[in-house]
């Protein structure tokens, strides 16, 4: 499977009072999204098609995997080594992570 989104993770930064959605392991300032303002005075942002795509369903999928994890807690899956991923990543989506 081959991914065309922008590797991650992806951290917001400021500069300039603007913020920018930028990968940490491409390192370019906002190669996720970047704002900026139209000559008629509007606002706009650049994104690949990919990034959005993947932004559109990122609550899909945590939900589907918050699923995932009530049902290992329910007893209805497997609890095994992937566990202990999905939590962290569910906690890492909700801002709960250090």
């Amino acid at each position: 499977m081959t991914e065309n989104f922008t590797p991650g993770p992806w951290r917001w930064w400021t500069s300039n009072s603007v913020r920018r959605l930028s990968s940490d392991v491409t390192g370019k300032a906002g190669d996720v999204v970047y704002a900026y303002a139209l000559r008629d005075g509007g606002a706009d942002i650049q994104i690949k098609p990919e990034d959005a795509a993947l932004i559109v369903e990122a609550p899909i999928l945590y939900r589907e995997l918050a699923e995932l994890v009530q049902a290992i807690d329910d007893g209805e899956a497997v609890d095994n080594c992937w566990t202990k991923t999905a939590r962290a990543a569910l906690a890492r989506a909700r801002g709960d992570s250090t």
